[in-house]
């Protein structure tokens, strides 16, 4: 009798134990998993100043699927301008002949752009630039999990005024559906610190510097919105009138841009601290 009450200890024990392996492989799947889409998109300007005619744009991103020749998502690259952004000043008819003013790299490797990798869809037009794969001969397979670079010049100007521009690119299938959707936010010009709400308002942020929570009193419902000093924006959140609070703790201690939009569209942006 005792070593079957044994025996069955040593099952319930090792079940346990079995189990507990199967929870930690999920969490750091599940880590894993977030890391990836919080680093799956990155957009770097190399001049941020508005009205820049020069600048390199550099969409860096990850697939999760195989791409190009050989699946059914033969668009590497989409992009459509954000509303408002300056149109395309160098319209260029065909995906082949893009390699004057683009770079392709996968997994850090350039990729010539030519007719036998890129075919005649896409190039770049009054609002958007494509590079497709479709009608190139052998054409170009991307495996799931590479990092594309895309690197821009000479196609896109900055736009003449200052602000915050969010841009919006995709693999898409043959037909035009998106396979993956990414997405970037681009500061222009200066964030500039202001105070557009009218005297009689009360807007309080504190403590300033802080560790992790940020309180932020306000007299209207409220649009929060933070941002880092590379100008993305890291955090959005809507609170009501009264006090609220922010939490901050998983964020890097340093400087970040915090953006208070009122009810009546008045703003509000001041410098908050991290330490």
């Amino acid at each position: 009798m005792f070593v079957n009450e044994l025996t069955l200890n040593n099952k319930i024990m090792a079940q346990k134990l079995q189990f507990k392996k199967y929870v930690l492989a999920f969490y750091f799947l599940l880590v894993q998993t977030c890391l990836i889409s919080i680093s799956a998109q990155t957009l770097m300007v190399s001049d941020n100043t508005a009205g820049a005619t020069d600048a390199t744009y550099t969409f860096t991103y990850t697939t999760t699927g195989t791409i190009g020749e050989g699946s059914s998502t033969p668009n590497i690259f989409y992009l459509l301008l954000p509303s408002g952004f300056p149109s395309i000043v160098n319209t260029i008819a065909d995906s082949n002949l893009l390699g004057s003013n683009v770079v392709l790299n996968v997994n850090g490797s350039p990729i010539t752009i030519d007719a036998t990798t890129f075919g005649l869809v896409g190039g770049a037009w009054s609002s958007g630039i494509q590079m497709s794969t479709a009608g190139g001969t052998p054409g170009l397979t991307i495996p799931a999990g590479a990092t594309i670079e895309v690197i821009i010049t000479g196609i896109l100007i900055n736009p003449a005024t200052d602000g915050i521009v969010t841009f919006n690119w995709a693999t898409l299938e043959g037909g035009g559906v998106a396979t993956e959707s990414y997405s970037a936010d681009v500061t222009f010009g200066t964030l500039s610190i202001n105070d557009d709400f009218n005297v009689n308002s009360n807007v309080k942020v504190y403590p300033n510097p802080f560790n992790n929570i940020v309180n932020i009193d306000t007299e209207s419902n409220s649009k929060i919105e933070i941002y880092n000093l590379l100008g993305k924006r890291i955090l959005t959140q809507s609170i009501n009138r009264g006090n609220s609070q922010l939490d901050m703790s998983k964020y890097a201690n340093g400087v970040y841009i915090v953006k208070i939009t009122n009810e009546n569209n008045q703003i509000k942006t001041l410098k908050i601290i991290k330490k």
